[in-house]
C-alpha cells in the first residue's frame, strides 16, 4: 500500500516539476465587471472601451490569480467551540462531506508582460503579450477516505475507488485583438493568439481499487498509473529516474517554436436601447500542439511472486515469522517484506517522443446588462469552464459604478455548484489618466472555511481620451398606438 501511494504521489508530482508557475481558476476576470475599466474587454472582445488608447506598465498591468477549492475546506476538518475556537481535527467528517468523484483543486495564473491598444474610428485594436500557467487536480472520495478511515470501511460490497486526473499546462501567447462597431447597437470582436507552449501534463489513468473480505479480511489491490509531461525544459528519463539536463535560452527558443498552437476568443454584444444590452462570448477555444521530447510514467501490478492473483495485488496478512520478530522487536524482517513489495509495483519512467495535440480549457459567457445611468450599470452573466469532459457552471450578478470620473467600483455576487457565499469587490483609480485597480470575486475567502473560489486581479494601466470615447446615443423606439 505504501508503495502504491508512492507511486501515485510521483504521477501527480510530475506536474509540479513541468510547471514553472503553479496559480490561476475561476472562469471570469473580476475586471470584466468594471464597464468603465481599460480592460473591460477581456472577458468579451467586442465589449466598448470607454478609452482612445491604454498602454499597461510592462509586467504590472494584468495579474490574475485564480483558485478553485472544492477539496480543502477548514470549517469541515475543525471541530469549533461555542465560541468559534477550534478544538479539534476531524478529518472524518471532512471525508463524509467530500463528493464521490467530482472534487477539486485547481490553479491559475496569467500575467501580461506587455500590453496596450488603440482606438480607430469605429475600430479598436489591442495587442498583449501573456504568460499563463494553469495545473488542476481532481480527486475520488475515496483517494483520501482510505488513508483517513482505513480499509476496514470498505468492506463486503464496499470497494474503496482511489481516482485522480492532473491536468497541467503553461504557456506564453501574443494576440492581437480588434473590436468593431458594425452599428449603434451591434459590436462585434474577435482575439486570434498564437501559443507557445513551455511545459504540459496529462494523466491517461491513475486509480486504484482497494477491496477487503469481510470474512478473511484479505486485502486485494487493482492499481494502474499512466502520466506523460512534455517541457521545453530538457526531461530526461535516465535509470528510471527523472532528471534535467542542460538546457540555455537559445535551445529553450527553439523548443518554444516546436511547441506552437492557436486560440480565439470571440464575442458579440447587442444594445436592446441606452439602457439594456445582452453579450455572448467564447474564450480559450484552440489548441496546443507538443512536438518537444519528454516523459512517460507507468506502474501496474506485475506478478512480483505469492500475493499476485488475477491481476492484482492480494495480502492475506503478516508471516508468523515477521510477527513474532516485531514482537522481539526486530524490524528487520518486517523491512525486507516491504522491500520485496516493490516487484508487485515496478515503476517504468521512459522517454517519449512524438506528438500530442491539448485543447484548451474552453470558457462560455452568456450575459445582459442595465444601466440605471450611463456610469452605474447592473450585469448578470451565466459563465461556464469546459475541462476534459468537466463542466463547471457559474452565475454572477454585479453592480458596477463610476464616481466623479476618477473612482470606479464593482460589487459581484457569483454562484457556482455547491458555493453561494462568493461576494466579491473591484475598486479602480483613474488620476490623470494613471488607472490603478484591484479586484476580487470572493472578498470573503480567507474566512474560517476558505472559500470555493478565489479571483484576483490588479494592475496599472496608463489611459488617455477617456472624455470623448462614448458609447453613441441610441434614440428611443416610438411607441406604436392602438
Amino acid at each position: 500500500m505504501q508503495k502504491l501511494y508512492i507511486n501515485l504521489l510521483l504521477s501527480i508530482g510530475i506536474s509540479s516539476l513541468c510547471l514553472l508557475s503553479p496559480l490561476q481558476a475561476q472562469v471570469s476576470s473580476p475586471a470584466g465587471f468594471m464597464h468603465y475599466h481599460p480592460l473591460f474587454s477581456g472577458d468579451n472582445p467586442a465589449r466598448f472601451t470607454h478609452a482612445n488608447g491604454y498602454v499597461g506598465l510592462p509586467g504590472y498591468s494584468n495579474l490574475q490569480i485564480k483558485l478553485l477549492n472544492s477539496l480543502v475546506k477548514l470549517n469541515h476538518m475543525l471541530r469549533y467551540d461555542h465560541e468559534g475556537y477550534p478544538t479539534a481535527i476531524d478529518l472524518d467528517n471532512w471525508v463524509d462531506k467530500l463528493k464521490l468523484n467530482n472534487n477539486w483543486l485547481r490553479f491559475e495564473l496569467n500575467e501580461e508582460l506587455i500590453g496596450f491598444g488603440f482606438r480607430e474610428k469605429f475600430l479598436f485594436f489591442t495587442v498583449s503579450f501573456n504568460f499563463h500557467a494553469d495545473a488542476g487536480l481532481k480527486a475520488s472520495k475515496d483517494l483520501f477516505g482510505l488513508f483517513v478511515k482505513g480499509n476496514m470501511n470498505y468492506l463486503g460490497d464496499q470497494t474503496a475507488e482511489l481516482k485522480a486526473m492532473v491536468n497541467a499546462n503553461a504557456y506564453t501567447e501574443l494576440s492581437l485583438g480588434v473590436q468593431a462597431q458594425v452599428n449603434k447597437r451591434i459590436y462585434i470582436g474577435a482575439r486570434p493568439r498564437l501559443l507557445f507552449g513551455l511545459a504540459q501534463v496529462r494523466t491517461k489513468s491513475l486509480e486504484a481499487s482497494v477491496h477487503t473480505n469481510p470474512e478473511t479480511y484479505d486485502v486485494t489491490l487493482k492499481y494502474s498509473a499512466d502520466a506523460e509531461a512534455r517541457s521545453v525544459l530538457p526531461l530526461l528519463a535516465e535509470d528510471n529516474t527523472l532528471q534535467f539536463g542542460q538546457f540555455n535560452v537559445a535551445d529553450m527558443l527553439g523548443k518554444m517554436g516546436k511547441n506552437m498552437g492557436f486560440a480565439i476568443d470571440l464575442g458579440a454584444v447587442y444594445r436592446i436601447n441606452q439602457r439594456f444590452g445582452v453579450e455572448l462570448s467564447v474564450h480559450d477555444l484552440g489548441f496546443i500542439r507538443w512536438r518537444t521530447e519528454g516523459v512517460r510514467f507507468q506502474s501496474a501490478v506485475q506478478n512480483g511472486g505469492n500475493f499476485y492473483e488475477n491481476g492484482s495485488f492480494k495480502l492475506s496478512g503478516l508471516t508468523s515469522d515477521i510477527v513474532k520478530a516485531i514482537l522481539n522487536q526486530d524490524n528487520k524482517p518486517l523491512n525486507n517484506f516491504i522491500d520485496s513489495l516493490s516487484s508487485y509495483f515496478p515503476n517504468d519512467l521512459k522517454q517519449t517522443t512524438g506528438s500530442w495535440t491539448t485543447m484548451l480549457n474552453t470558457r462560455i459567457h452568456i450575459g445582459g446588462y442595465f444601466d440605471l445611468t450611463p456610469k452605474h450599470r447592473f450585469m448578470v452573466q451565466m459563465q461556464g469552464l469546459i475541462i476534459g469532459k468537466s463542466f463547471l457552471p457559474a452565475v454572477t450578478v454585479a453592480y458596477s459604478g463610476r464616481i466623479s470620473d476618477f473612482f470606479d467600483i464593482s460589487v459581484p455576487y457569483t454562484i457556482m455548484p455547491g458555493s453561494y457565499d462568493n461576494l466579491g469587490l473591484g475598486i479602480g483609480f483613474n488620476i490623470y489618466g494613471l488607472y490603478l485597480y484591484a479586484a476580487t470575486q470572493n472578498a470573503l475567502f480567507m474566512r474560517r472555511g476558505l472559500g470555493s473560489q478565489l479571483n484576483l486581479q490588479l494592475g496599472i494601466v496608463v489611459n488617455w481620451g477617456y472624455k470623448k470615447a462614448q458609447e453613441q446615443v441610441l434614440k428611443p423606439i416610438d411607441r406604436i398606438h392602438y
